[in-house]
């Protein structure tokens, strides 16, 4: 996409969109884009404003806090606008796309039992009643251009796995987090139609992973999201004890047959273009009858849904005591996926493990396409960087140049192609899902417009 004004921004998760300025191949240094501001200092467009001189002597990144200064709303809308104050073109880079996720959420009969195990009855609250405390917390701090399904899953008696999901894939309007809390409000595990005095619902996890994968592929993604990740989030206290097939119950299922699901997860995720975050609540750590450890099968589902933390991360298996019955998880193993089995605060440890999914969405590292014209040229002095907290603040991200980019941000490449935010930026932006950046090429680095 190229065009000489835009008049929006969009965020982090939404994508980049880049006001760019080039200069022609043989033009030096880019100065005659200077052309575009006015005697008088202000600009061409329809809403001319000041520009300040202090491109030259902004302050390096390396010597600030955190890589960041503070500029007005309005200065960062100028700056943004390539045509009020600076000439540029626009496009928008590889990266940074708004997400797409499908949360998939276990309801079966576990999940009525309390947090403590045994059950402490001082502690009457469920870890169902826990997440509906603070699930609808987490969905509303979600920014509002993500895109965002939930579904539950268990296996009805005398029957295989049926889907439910009653918050088809949507932005995140007010209204759809609105459908979000009702769910998880009115969902949760349910009596046995055989014995009401039962919570029911075995746990067909590959039945569920494929269903929520199903919707992530079939939503009809509407303009700016086409080119989205997509991710499946499944949340769960236990070992699956239903067969590939979602129909065929066992209590649990065998060490092969869960290797083959891990299999299929890996397979079926990379030919879907389809992430998978595995979050293990209080309980995941309960073997059954297994024989093997269901915290490193766990991290074994995040390997191969390409999300491990931290990256590059190689689970080790525990050891199961399989002289006793029901068999014992008597030494832990390490472990690659988000694992609360051990939380004395599940509550805030399930919030915490949510929001830092969400972080890892908010990308540090872009790519920029090539100018529209062959025979143009990004150049790097006429580069910045703006970054929106979601709220009222704005700030310009400084640039670095040092040999240690440790905060700010840099081109990583002689082409000046790829963007790296680095260190403390990063690490301050990522830690807000609401972050909005946007790249502008048009006026000098550091250079800010007043009024």
């Amino acid at each position: 996409m190229t065009k000489r004004h835009w008049a929006w921004t969009v965020g982090v998760g939404l994508g980049l969109l880049l006001a760019t300025s080039c200069s022609s191949s043989d033009d030096g240094d880019g100065s005659d884009d200077s052309d575009e501001i006015g005697s008088d200092g202000t600009g061409g467009g329809p809403s001319p404003v000041v520009l300040t001189d202090s491109g030259p002597g902004v302050t390096p990144a390396e010597d600030t806090v955190d890589g960041l200064e503070a500029i007005s709303a309005e200065q960062a809308e100028a700056l943004e606008d390539p045509a009020r104050v600076c000439a540029g073109w626009s496009a928008e880079p590889e990266g940074g796309m708004p997400p797409i996720l499908e949360f998939v959420i276990d309801v079966t009969g576990s999940m009525a039992d309390q947090p403590a195990y045994p059950n402490d009855p001082t502690n009457p609250v469920s870890k169902w009643e826990e997440m509906q405390r603070v699930l609808p917390g987490v969905f509303d701090s979600l920014p509002a251009h993500w895109a965002v399904g939930v579904s539950f899953y268990r296996k009805p008696d005398n029957d295989c796995f049926l889907p439910d999901q009653p918050v088809p894939i949507d932005v995140m309007t007010d209204a759809q987090k609105a459908l979000v809390t009702q769910a998880i409000e009115v969902r949760g595990p349910k009596p046995s139609t055989n014995d009401p005095d039962n919570v029911q619902g075995a746990t067909p996890t590959l039945a569920a992973w494929r269903y929520g994968v199903s919707q992530l592929t079939a939503w009809s993604a509407p303009a700016g999201y086409a080119a989205s990740p997509r991710y499946v989030v499944l949340i769960t206290d236990g070992v699956p004890t239903v067969n590939s097939d979602g129909c065929t119950y066992v209590n649990p299922v065998t060490q092969e047959e869960y290797d083959q699901q891990v299999e299929i997860v890996r397979t079926e995720g990379e030919a879907a273009n389809v992430q998978t975050f595995v979050v293990g609540v209080l309980g995941s750590e309960q073997t059954g009858n297994a024989t093997y450890d269901p915290l490193y099968m766990l991290s074994q589902l995040a390997v191969a849904g390409r999300t491990e933390e931290p990256a590059g991360c190689t689970p080790v298996s525990g050891v199961v005591d399989t002289t006793v019955e029901p068999t014992v998880l008597t030494s832990r193993g390490s472990y690659c996926h988000y694992d609360l089995s051990t939380s004395t605060d599940f509550a805030g440890a399930l919030e915490l493990a949510l929001l830092q999914i969400a972080s890892t969405m908010v990308s540090c590292n872009y790519t920029v396409p090539p100018p529209p014209d062959s025979a143009q040229e990004i150049d790097p002095s006429l580069t910045n960087l703006i970054y929106r907290d979601g709220g009222e603040e704005a700030f310009m991200v400084l640039p670095n140049t040092s040999d240690n980019c440790d905060r700010g941000w840099h081109f990583t490449d002689s082409t000046h192609t790829e963007i790296e935010i680095c260190g403390v930026t990063c690490d301050l932006i990522q830690s807000n899902p609401a972050a909005r950046l946007s790249v502008v090429f048009g006026c000098r680095t550091g250079e800010i417009p007043v009024y």
